[in-house]
């Protein structure tokens, strides 16, 4: 399922368990991060993944710290999402 908000995204999450959340850094209203952490609220055993063009030492820090299990520098491709899933699978088994 995609959302063209991070609020529409929350409003998924508190209806139905994800296994796994990908989300974009920049995002009308709240940014990606903030979003993951109310996720990470809800949800506490969802994956979560940060999308973005915007990477930096702080946020990369950040991320780490809410939890996030991958972060996917812009431009991407389907295989990089692919292979970031199947990494996030494998080390959780």
């Amino acid at each position: 399922l995609t959302f063209e908000t991070a609020e529409e995204g929350m409003e998924a999450v508190k209806k139905q368990a994800y296994d796994i959340v990908i989300s974009d850094y920049k995002l009308p209203g709240m940014d990606g991060l903030e979003f993951l952490r109310r996720v990470k609220e809800k949800r506490p055993n969802a994956f979560e993944v940060l999308i973005t063009a915007y990477a930096n030492c702080d946020l990369l820090k950040e991320a780490k710290e809410l939890g996030v299990k991958d972060i996917i520098p812009k431009p991407f491709t389907s295989e990089d999402v692919e292979t970031s899933l199947a990494r996030i699978i494998e080390n959780s088994a």
